[in-house]
């Protein structure tokens, strides 16, 4: 796992507005008390504070739930369960509550150490430009692109690709959740979200676009060539009257700027990026972003 590089700038306690630091506290009492250090229910809110109250929320989760210090707050909260435990003739319920705290605990520690370093990078650039307190939240708002890509055909075939190109870097709930969140099938899906999938190498998210947008041409040009030979046998049954002013098939290269704006509704690297290019320049112009991103992965290997 990639150290944190290290930085003259640091995140301190003073960077963190008093309303919140109670949200962050009031997250992590939640998270402890009511979701028993519930990785899903981390993931699921961490994206909601900005940059510099996610770096603090993490960093100060970690001092409460490491094992460096014998006497950390988790163990004087778990000392105390046990005696509301023993109190009620409880002792096989807290032996199964405390196995599912500790395993929660080093299932979420290993995760927020995988994440940190992107989440470290975010917070030091949104403070080297020194932004007001008031304008952290407008800046990084994460609205997802209304964009999904259109795939009418054999869907199911295509997902069963999609989930193995992803299967080495993401869980299969998230690979078939980014799967729903960036293809539509009918016009009854919902629209896009922001998702908050994690790969801690840039260049395998870029990779794995590369052999998605490759795969996908491939399924895709299957059904255009199945369609233009049926068309052209109907064409065939007409008159030649009626075929002379009718319309040619025409193959269209598929664009790759839908691509880049799944990753961007998935990876909320991708959406702290384009904040902070906004932040380094007012004028700067959203399609240049979209338009390096795809010259990025679409000259990968097997692109």
């Amino acid at each position: 796992m990639p150290k944190e590089k290290p930085s003259r700038t640091k995140i301190t306690q003073s960077d963190i507005p008093p309303k919140s630091a109670s949200e962050i506290f009031g997250f992590i009492d939640r998270l402890l008390n009511k979701e028993k250090l519930s990785k899903k229910y981390f993931d699921e809110n961490i994206y909601t504070f900005n940059p510099i109250e996610r770096y603090y929320l993490c960093d100060t989760l970690k001092k409460y739930l490491t094992d460096q210090n014998r006497k950390n707050y988790l163990i004087d909260w778990l000392e105390f369960q046990y005696k509301v435990h023993m109190e009620n003739d409880a002792h096989e319920d807290y032996e199964v509550f405390e196995n599912t705290i500790v395993s929660n605990k080093n299932k979420l520690l290993h995760h927020i150490d995988y994440i940190f370093p992107s989440i470290a990078s975010s917070a030091l650039d949104l403070k080297r430009h020194e932004v007001p307190l008031y304008l952290r939240d407008e800046i990084f708002d994460g609205k997802a692109i209304d964009s999904r890509i259109p795939l009418l055909y054999k869907p199911d075939n295509f997902k069963r690709i999609f989930l193995n190109i992803w299967a080495e870097d993401l869980t299969t709930q998230e690979a078939d959740t980014m799967f729903k969140n960036s293809f539509w099938k009918s016009s009854l899906d919902r629209r896009p979200i922001t998702l908050n999938l994690h790969i801690d190498r840039k260049s395998k998210i870029t990779r794995n676009m590369a052999i998605t947008y490759k795969e996908y041409k491939s399924h895709i040009s299957k059904q255009a060539e199945k369609t233009i030979i049926d068309y052209k046998k109907y064409l065939k049954t007409l008159p030649p009257v009626r075929t002379q002013f009718m319309s040619k098939y025409e193959w269209r290269e598929i664009p790759r700027e839908p691509f880049a704006y799944a990753l961007y509704n998935a990876f909320p690297y991708y959406r702290d990026r384009l904040a902070l290019k906004k932040l380094n320049d007012s004028q700067y112009n959203e399609s240049t972003f979209f338009e390096n991103m795809v010259k990025n992965f679409s000259t990968k290997r097997n692109a």
